[in-house]
């Protein structure tokens, strides 16, 4: 509304010039802006008895360029009482309406018009800001007294008159004076920009590539379907075209940047705009070799000049032709891009001191010069803006002006000898824009994308559209524009503008139409689209989960089950990380849940009555304790869960319950004792023998009850003799364990709803001198003060080489009754309709895929793996398909990413019987293209709901229009009325409305059934049917819950414990012998297994963990559960070796265990007795790898004991050639890698090179060992390759080479290239080293 921060306000009162001389006062008061006007109309206003108007009023309404206008006046301020307020107003604007608008408005004396105050200012009017004009227009009583040189008053007789002066411009861009609020540059241009991450050079180039379609088709010809995005700079870039073509937002540069190694803004300071568009253009000209797009970057950007020294009086001449891809032009000096390419061919003369010394003729005057041969279809012309400065040693920028035209005729610059068949007119395309000197610069683009297109300005994240005048003059540079000169304020200094062009792309107008033929959706990988579009469906699902985040609550329950086996303070440790966090049962709810049907469907979990069920809220109390407070009230049946939550856990972000099971009512009425009338207390008992508490559930007592009187009932509890004397604890708080006096009553003791009472037996002194000498605490209070000196270890499993894979096929979910696809429930080794795997960690997806499909004898590009997801309300769903581009990822990586349990992956396999369209098997989901849902279908006839199928449905796809697809799935007849209802969540059912769209997610599930009468309803009834399908929910029961062993936990142990004290905490948490585990400390800095822990060790867990480096690393041990005793296992070595058969693919692992004293020929003896050879005559060799490369083979004699613990033992038949190898034979290792020898896989091996054997015959003998097809081993490029040092390969490409004769040293071996998905696949265990 204000223009005082925003526009030009100037104050005008000369006594000189006239109001009412209105042209003339308009050009006075109205500065020229550059633009064109359209419409220019003046409107005065008379004001009369001014000191009695209205504190806003408006004057009449006049039209200028087609619209309404009005003169806004606050004659006593706008918030202010000191001042004027006026303003221009637009009339009743609609929405998208605007008008561009310079605007004067001069408050003048009716008497004497040269008596006035004028203000002045531009503004782009619409419905959000349809006024403009001056808060602070002038002060209110200098108006009614002559004063700043003024001879009369401004207002006489209480009236003055205003005057709008209002020129309309025209607006061709439709973006002038735009504030960009809410501004869509996808929709106003059909482009967007990039999110500025400092390097706008990079930016605006992209920018410019992207709108050469030539070369951006080019780019996606280039194969990447496998590569990872972070490491490939192809398909990064790929990605970002595709982004710039479809995203509706500005598109990131992260993946593109990671992929140079530019992870910094140093990194981005160290290149420039030329610099940078060479690296790329170097990198993709290498990258396109070979490819569909081979020779792109030549044709496009190559031309060819000559050099040349010619001399005057003789015929000679010396040349030479190089390429060039861009042309560096002078600024300096030059006045347009004419005299530039001038300058640039202009010949320099040789003589006097400076002759040329010709070969055959001595020294000759000569003319050096260059000329072009040739200029390419796109012409990228750099302008020399920054010089160096003699004077004063720095770089310096050129702001001189500079032009350039729109088309150029560039033949007269080629030589006499150039062909000039094709004519040499080029169009301007492109203008890369550099903005401020040299340390703060900004750079953004003007580019016309079309040929017969409009120019765009692509500045970061916005794209605006421009005219000529913004693609010319506005960056030629030189002295500013005579526009708003009053601004320049340093008199008698010229002012150059610092914003101008910095390089230039020019097309050849006879290539315009190849150069820029639109993209066709053939011109892109379907990978990439795929991709992407999972990428945004990933992107969309992350945004929705938070999105529904608010809605939900969590609620942790304590269980008795759970309370039993808690060690430490309270009933469960939540959140405090000194200590292992407990595993209560952990819930995601809608706020909007009644605790009605929140206590219903957790009862249901767990296979009991609801009544039978109390929920007790956990508190935090004032000393920090976290403690059963109240239950809640029945009478909150219908309140939701949030009110409850707010009223009795207000300062808790999440609900704590303790959940109360009844086992029987206690007057067959109640289930439960009335509150005021009773005390719960919660029990511990402390076992001295075991060092371990252990929960005993609650216990009602009567306030003036005595303490001493539950003794009995303790000793039940425990089986104890019913006068076992015994010792009562308050657990008060962690530091305040107070023993409780037995003779009091529990009122006198203070004991409230939620307190702990633990106790133990009252021990002989003879008991507690055994306990003191074994080191055992033994009694409650110094057991509780050792948990302060606990320390929290994580035990893993050492030997963790698997992940297990839940597989659910269309089988599985069409016999499943029940919620979501199956139940997984958390049973540990088999789940019932689930196919369960156990994978290797370091097997990648594409050699599970095609395992599996194998075994469901299909085709694996027919197979597409969905990952199955927990959602925020505890449903199990699929969440995104496994695209081809995981093939290379190990199952590791893949559970990592996709799943919080590392170690399990949980799929849908979805199989298609044939292509959709050729080569593609599945349809895009993500964005607004399909999604996937699944289909139940209810029969009250046979009380069963069944799965059908799942579909591809589009999400903007009305829920009516489908009906008929349902039907048919049941062999219902067509449009048979139906009832549909969405699966929200275990036991959200809802029912949809046929006329609204799916608006659904991946994964959902709908049900549906007949429609029924009002008679087939009753029929059901009086049957004792249920008859819909929200009541057969309610029916079900889930599966009881069970407690799944996680092969990672915590545990809290005390500093001071000895070996025999962890191993015995260890064995009773995984149920096993204490005897039969062994542990292995991990690595202080990689936390990989290092160094066995002996049984006999006498250190503390404290020392255990101390290094040299660091006095408490992290606190992680490894554990094995043994078959045999640790005593007898560490007399001897455990030894796993790798069997490889007469294909280096196929292996099997053996477990061997030896005597420490025994040597590597007693381990090939044991290996003899577990395989079978063809020939007793054969000889067993084995060797060691580390990282995936042969580090020495064992002749025999070598103690086990020297062979290193992180090595892979591989054993195997010695080929015959290399026993038979003559002199001039030579042995050498093979090893695997991708694309770069560092990237180093699989299983490498020995390999006899022949002498005289071309490389073609050593080809076949090496595809035999590996047992390859012909078609698979075509993949692989042999290469020569240094085995310790990083060296280029020597890849080797005739066949009739002799191999032999390359005289390899022995720092070299072969390096088996596998270049793509096929020669990763097929190789299977090859591909990644088992051990």
């Amino acid at each position: 509304m204000d223009s005082s921060d925003t526009s030009d306000t100037e104050d005008l009162e000369e006594t000189f010039s006239v109001v009412t001389d209105y042209e003339v006062m308009a050009n006075k008061i109205l500065p020229d802006l550059g633009q064109e006007i359209d419409d220019f109309k003046y409107n005065t206003w008379h004001v009369t008895n001014w000191r009695h108007l209205e504190k806003r009023i408006t004057g009449p309404e006049f039209e200028v360029g087609n619209w309404k206008w009005r003169i806004l006046l606050f004659p006593f301020g706008n918030d202010n009482q000191d001042t004027v307020s006026i303003y221009l107003d637009s009339v009743n604007p609609k929405a998208g309406w605007h008008s561009c608008v310079q605007l004067a408005l001069v408050l003048w004396n009716p008497e004497d018009p040269t008596q006035y105050i004028s203000h002045h200012a531009h503004h782009r009017f619409t419905a959000e800001e349809p006024d403009w004009g001056f808060t602070r227009f002038y002060d209110l009583r200098k108006l009614f007294t002559p004063c700043e040189n003024r001879t009369r008053a401004i207002i006489e007789n209480d009236s003055a008159n205003i005057t709008a002066f209002v020129r309309v411009l025209k607006d061709p861009t439709g973006v002038l004076w735009h504030n960009f609020i809410n501004y869509d540059s996808r929709i106003e241009t059909g482009y967007v920009g990039f999110k500025n991450k400092d390097a706008t050079y990079m930016n605006s180039l992209l920018q410019s590539l992207y709108c050469t379609t030539y070369f951006r088709k080019a780019v996606y010809q280039i194969p990447t379907e496998y590569d990872e995005s972070i490491k490939s700079v192809t398909l990064a870039l790929q990605r970002v075209f595709y982004q710039l073509q479809t995203s509706d937002t500005p598109v990131e540069t992260t993946e593109l940047t990671e992929s140079f190694g530019w992870d910094s803004i140093d990194s981005f300071m160290q290149h420039d705009l030329q610099g940078f568009n060479r690296v790329l253009q170097d990198f993709f000209e290498r990258k396109m070799k070979g490819t569909k797009a081979d020779g792109a970057i030549t044709k496009l950007f190559v031309g060819k000049m000559k050099t040349y020294v010619k001399c005057i009086n003789v015929d000679y001449e010396s040349s030479r032709v190089e390429d060039y891809y861009d042309i560096q032009l002078n600024v300096n000096g030059c006045k347009t891009l004419r005299d530039s390419f001038k300058y640039y061919i202009q010949e320099e003369t040789l003589k006097g001191y400076n002759m040329y010394k010709a070969e055959g003729y001595g020294l000759q005057d000569a003319k050096k010069g260059v000329i072009f041969e040739s200029f390419p279809p796109v012409l990228h012309l750099q302008l020399k803006r920054f010089e160096y400065d003699i004077q004063n040693d720095k770089i310096v920028k050129n702001n001189d002006r500079y032009e350039f035209p729109m088309e150029i005729d560039l033949e007269e610059f080629l030589s006499g000898d150039a062909d000039k068949s094709i004519p040499h007119k080029y169009l301007l395309h492109g203008v890369l824009v550099h903005s401020s000197d040299l340390h703060g610069a900004h750079y953004f683009v003007l580019l016309k994308p079309e040929k017969d297109g409009k120019w765009f300005k692509f500045d970061d994240d916005r794209v605006t559209p421009v005219i000529d005048k913004e693609v010319l003059e506005d960056n030629y540079g030189g002295e500013h524009p005579n526009v708003n000169t009053t601004r320049i304020r340093s008199a008698g200094k010229k002012h150059k503008r610092s914003t101008n062009a910095y390089m230039l792309v020019y097309i050849r107008e006879s290539n315009v139409d190849e150069i820029m033929s639109p993209m066709v959706s053939e011109d892109i990988p379907e990978h990439l689209q795929r991709r992407v579009q999972l990428e945004r469906a990933l992107e969309e699902q992350k945004q929705l989960e938070m999105e529904e985040r608010h809605l939900y609550l969590i609620v942790k329950i304590v269980t008795a089950e759970r309370f039993k086996v808690h060690q430490g303070f309270d009933l469960a440790n939540f959140d405090d990380r000194q200590y292992p966090l407990s595993e209560v049962y952990t819930y995601n709810i809608l706020k909007t849940e009644t605790y009605e049907a929140f206590k219903d469907n957790i009862s249901r979990t767990f296979n009991i009555l609801p009544q039978q069920v109390r929920f007790w809220v956990l508190v935090n109390r004032q000393n920090k304790t976290v403690r059963p407070d109240a239950p809640i009230p029945e009478t909150y049946t219908n309140t939701s869960m949030e009110e409850i939550h707010k009223k009795m856990t207000s300062r808790q972000k999440e609900m704590k319950l303790y959940m109360e099971i009844a086992d029987r009512s206690i007057n067959g009425k109640t289930w439960f004792p009335t509150i005021p009338e009773t005390i719960m207390v919660f029990l511990k008992y402390f076992d001295p023998d075991k060092q371990a508490l252990e929960g005993l559930g609650h216990l009602y007592i009567q306030k003036f009850d005595k303490v001493g009187n539950i003794t009995r009932v303790l000793c039940k509890k425990k089986e104890f003799p019913p006068n076992t004397p015994l010792k009562l604890y308050e657990e008060i708080k962690p530091n305040m364990i107070d023993e409780m006096k037995l003779d009091s009553t529990f009122q006198q003791s203070e004991i409230y709803d939620g307190d702990i009472i633990c106790f133990q037996k009252t021990l002989t002194e003879r008991e507690i001198q055994e306990h003191t000498t074994a080191g055992r605490y033994w009694n409650i209070p110094d057991f509780y003060k050792s948990f302060t000196s606990n320390v929290v270890v994580s035990f893993k499993p050492k030997f963790d080489y698997f992940c297990n894979v839940e597989v659910v096929t269309v089988e599985n979910f069409k016999k499943h009754q029940g919620f979501d696809l199956v139940d997984f429930g958390d049973c540990q080794d088999s789940l019932p309709g689930v196919y369960l795997y156990k994978i290797l960690k370091k097997e990648t997806y594409g050699v599970f895929k095609g395992k599996i499909s194998q075994k469901f004898n299909v085709f694996p590009e027919q197979i597409q793996f969905w990952v199955l997801k927990s959602r925020q309300n505890d449903t199990i769903r699929p969440y995104i398909p496994l695209l081809e581009f995981f093939s290379k990822q190990s199952m590791e990586e893949i559970c990592i990413n996709m799943n919080s349990e590392k170690n399990e992956l949980k799929l849908f396999m979805e199989i298609a019987d044939k292509p959709i369209n050729g080569n593609m098997w599945f349809p895009i989901t993500g964005g607004n293209n399909s999604i996937l849902i699944f289909l139940k279908y209810f029969n009250p006839n046979t009380q069963t709901l069944k799965g059908l199928c799942h579909l591809y449905v589009q999400k903007s796809g009305k829920i009516k229009d489908y009906i008929n697809l349902f039907c048919e799935k049941e062999n219902l007849p067509p449009n048979t009325p139906l009832k549909i209802y969405e699966e929200i969540g275990s036991y959200v059912i809802k029912e949809m409305d046929l006329d609204s769209t799916f608006q659904l997610r991946n994964g959902d599930i709908i049900c549906f059934q007949k429609d029924l009468t009002e008679k087939e309803k009753k029929k059901y009834i009086k049957s004792g049917y249920i008859y819909n399908i929200p009541q057969f929910y309610k029916s079900l029961s889930l599966y009881t819950v069970q407690s799944k062993l996680k092969p990672e936990f915590d545990l809290g142990l005390n500093k001071k414990c000895t070996y025999d004290q962890v191993a015995g905490a260890v064995a009773a948490h995984l149920n096993m012998d204490p005897i039969k585990l062994r542990f292995t400390k991990a690595h202080p800095t990689s936390g990989m297994p290092k160094k066995v822990i002996n049984q006999t060790t006498n250190q503390t867990l404290l020392e255990i963990f101390q290094t040299a480096h660091l006095s408490i690393p992290a606190h992680v041990l490894f554990y094995e559960m043994l078959d045999t005793s640790i005593v007898e296992l560490e007399m001897k070595k455990f030894i796993k070796v790798y069997w490889l058969g007469h294909k280096v693919k196929d292996e099997e692992a053996i477990d061997l265990c030896l005597p420490k004293s025994a040597v590597v020929n007693n381990v090939i003896e044991e290996i003899l007795k577990k395989v079978t050879l063809s020939s007793p005559n054969l000889r067993i060799r084995l060797f060691e790898v580390h990282h995936d490369k042969i580090q020495r083979e064992y002749i025999g004699t070598e103690p086990i004991g020297r062979i290193p613990e992180h090595v892979t033992l591989y054993a195997e038949v010695t080929p015959q050639d290399e026993i038979h190898a003559n002199q001039n034979d030579r042995t050498i290792q093979v090893y695997h890698f991708i694309e770069d020898p560092i990237r180093v896989h699989g299983i490498p091996f020995k390999f006899v090179i022949k002498d005289g054997e071309t490389l073609a015959v050593t080809k076949v003998r090496l595809r035999h060992r590996l047992g390859m097809s012909e078609k698979d081993f075509s993949k692989i490029k042999i290469a020569i390759v240094p085995i310790t040092s990083y060296a280029e390969p020597k890849y080797l490409e005739d066949d009739d080479i002799i191999l032999s004769e390359k005289k390899l040293s022995n720092e070299e071996c072969l390096g088996l290239d596998h270049i793509d998905k096929i020669g990763c696949i097929e190789i299977v265990k090859a591909i990644f080293n088992q051990g």
